[in-house]
């Protein structure tokens, strides 16, 4: 056992073979999710789309911004929103309309602007090859196989980046062992919700949207390192304000980081850069043009700059779930998900105990991101978040979980071989679990 995890070590230490790993991981994710998706479709009468539940919402604006030059959905919802079950439904939503007469639709711009890459390939592709062969499943419509192939690969490239960047977080700032890192990556990578939303729900904007939280927070400790190096380049601060205005129009609730840039301004006073930040302000201005062009789409659609989309679905901000969300059978984070819990209470014992000095913002920032998210997330009428495979709603803390898990197997790996081998049962029990719940929830074992 000793020297196995001595060759693991010697092995995960070169970061190349890590990310190599992680690459391996979203290949087999990527297979299991286009298997799942034939499955499906050969046992249902559905088509070949993961554009589904809430996804469908989000796929909307690329879908018809780019194939019909228009934001007007309901040719797109008519077409593909096919639901042999409950054909009313949509005919219920195409009757609701905006102020300006659009197809209402609450959810931000966020995915569609992410996917835009893949999207456009699979587009030039799809018009070629239809042009040339004629076959309806390479039509140029949005929703063809070229499209549901190039997306859905690009949502498992930033699951890959997010986990990359996490490798990078707590081997730079943290300087945990590489196979702790690995350790812990694997198995919150596939041993929770996360796991799900990798597989199934990938046109949702979770995985997106973990990934926008991630490089922002990777952003704003590469900038306080390199303000106390005094080396901050004029690039970093206009990527940072582009990577956070994409977090936000994927979800506006990622606005929870902020402690994380309060930690950044602290470093900036103290190092006397606010002055010397001026000559760069119209780069950080270009860096919020995802937050300009979600308010110039509100603007078309609803004849106002600021929209809250959510009619009819309140905060109570003084009568928050705070328990059921995390305890509740009725979705609870750390019941449908018990990895998660052992990350937070990992990330909690590693800033209790102490340390260096430079292994705490980030945690702490981290902890404390994780309190306002818990608290938004409690707060909201729909706390255990409907139809979800727990509660996914925390899934852009996914940070926080990998890092407190990482301690939790390093503290583990340099104790006893007794409770290394336990620590490995606990590990693998979960995994196991998670697969197995994913699997009755499918099938509809369990209640959702």
């Amino acid at each position: 056992m000793d020297q196995l995890l001595v060759t693991l070590s010697k092995w995960l230490c070169d970061r190349c073979h890590r990310l190599r790993l992680y690459t391996f991981v979203a290949g087999g994710l990527y297979l299991i999710a286009m298997t799942l998706m034939v499955v499906k479709i050969s046992l249902t009468p559905v088509r070949f789309n993961f554009a589904f539940c809430d996804g469908k919402s989000y796929y909307l604006y690329i879908a018809s911004a780019v194939v019909d030059g228009d934001l007007d959905f309901s040719n797109q919802m008519r077409q593909h929103w096919d639901d042999p079950l409950n054909p009313q439904d949509l005919e219920k939503e195409l009757e609701i309309k905006t102020p300006r007469g659009y197809v209402w639709n609450k959810y931000p711009i966020g995915l569609s602007l992410t996917l835009l890459p893949s999207f456009l390939t699979a587009h030039g592709l799809s018009w070629v090859l239809y042009r040339f062969s004629g076959n309806l499943y390479l039509a140029p419509d949005g929703y063809s196989l070229l499209y549901q192939m190039f997306n859905v690969a690009m949502v498992l490239a930033l699951a890959w980046g997010t986990m990359a960047l996490l490798d990078w977080l707590m081997a730079r700032y943290l300087r945990l062992d590489g196979l702790a890192i690995t350790v812990a990556i694997l198995a919150v990578w596939l041993g929770s919700n996360y796991t799900y939303y990798c597989i199934r729900y990938l046109l949702m904007v979770h995985v997106a949207s973990t990934f926008w939280v991630t490089a922002t927070i990777a952003l704003v400790m590469a900038a306080a390192r390199a303000v106390k190096d005094q080396c901050l380049s004029p690039w970093h601060l206009p990527l940072l304000t582009f990577t956070f205005s994409m977090a936000v129009v994927c979800r506006p609730t990622n606005l929870f980081i902020l402690p994380f840039f309060i930690y950044l301004v602290v470093v900036l006073l103290q190092h006397g850069m606010p002055k010397s930040l001026l000559p760069w302000l119209p780069l950080i201005f270009l860096g919020l043009a995802p937050l300009f062009l979600q308010l110039a789409v509100w603007h078309r659609m609803y004849g106002s700059w600021i929209v809250f989309s959510y009619t009819d679905e309140p905060f109570f901000w003084t009568h928050p779930a705070l328990l059921q969300t995390l305890f509740s059978l009725r979705k609870g984070v750390f019941l449908w998900s018990p990895l998660l819990g052992l990350g937070t209470a990992g990330a909690m014992w590693a800033v209790i105990r102490g340390g260096e000095v430079w292994s705490k913002p980030l945690l702490t920032s981290y902890l404390l991101s994780f309190l306002l998210l818990w608290y938004v997330n409690s707060a909201w009428w729909n706390w255990w978040f409907g139809w979800s495979f727990g509660n996914r709603a925390f899934l852009e803390a996914l940070g926080l979980f990998v890092i407190g898990s990482a301690f939790v197997v390093q503290r583990g790996i340099q104790s006893s071989v007794h409770w290394r081998q336990v620590l490995l049962i606990i590990i693998l029990a979960c995994v196991v679990c998670n697969w197995l719940l994913m699997v009755a929830y499918d099938l509809k074992l369990v209640p959702r």
